[in-house]
């Protein structure tokens, strides 16, 4: 399960901030804010925010497709995240390879959100350096995911999914993500360094 732990160093690098590190947030009255933004501090992302904000924050109840429910969802369009506050798979024990999501080792739904936010800006990390990179990005991540020991079964499924779970788990099982995809983890760790987030 997820700890919450005391964020060291100025308020500003732990307070996530409207008009700053996104446009706006909405919530259900059951999602507690100041938790579920801690993953953008948690993941050491609100410098890089500040010049790449995102759009709205939103956690809904549920988010469902054709498919059935999900966690959350990315709009590159306006670089807004939709987060379900819905959980019914969380307190996984975080045995690797054996996840849904890296989100289902939550102990309840505020911090679960909280990750699955850390795996959306994953997905805003992935659009902002794609501009800049261009096909080189996804080559680059391409080339790790098919040699990767997944996290999760949602890693397995794309190179931006891998991705953005490595991302997750870099943050939330950094030990057993060195240990168990050594290539994955310092794909991260690149790509961090080349955004200037902060461990």
């Amino acid at each position: 399960m997820v700890e919450q732990e005391q964020l060291a160093g100025p308020p500003e690098y732990e307070r996530p901030k409207a008009g700053v590190h996104f446009s706006q947030w909405r919530a259900t009255s059951e999602a507690n804010r100041r938790t579920v933004l801690r993953g953008l501090s948690r993941a050491g992302l609100l410098d890089w925010l500040k010049d790449n904000p995102l759009g709205e924050i939103r956690v809904v109840q549920s988010l469902y497709d054709e498919f059935g429910p999900f966690n959350g969802v990315y709009n590159p369009a306006n670089a807004s995240i939709r987060l379900s506050f819905e959980r019914p798979e969380i307190n996984q024990k975080p045995i690797w390879g054996e996840l849904d999501t890296v989100s289902t080792i939550a102990g309840n739904p505020n911090t679960a959100a909280q990750i699955s936010l850390v795996h959306e800006a994953g997905h805003h990390i992935l659009t902002v350096l794609g501009r800049q990179m261009g096909p080189a990005l996804e080559d680059k991540i391409r080339k790790v995911w098919n040699q990767a020991n997944y996290v999760s079964g949602r890693a397995s499924v794309n190179w931006k999914e891998y991705f953005c779970e490595v991302h997750c788990a870099y943050i939330y099982l950094q030990n057993e993500l060195q240990v168990k995809d050594p290539l994955g983890y310092n794909l991260i760790r690149e790509i961090r360094r080349m955004i200037g987030a902060r461990d």
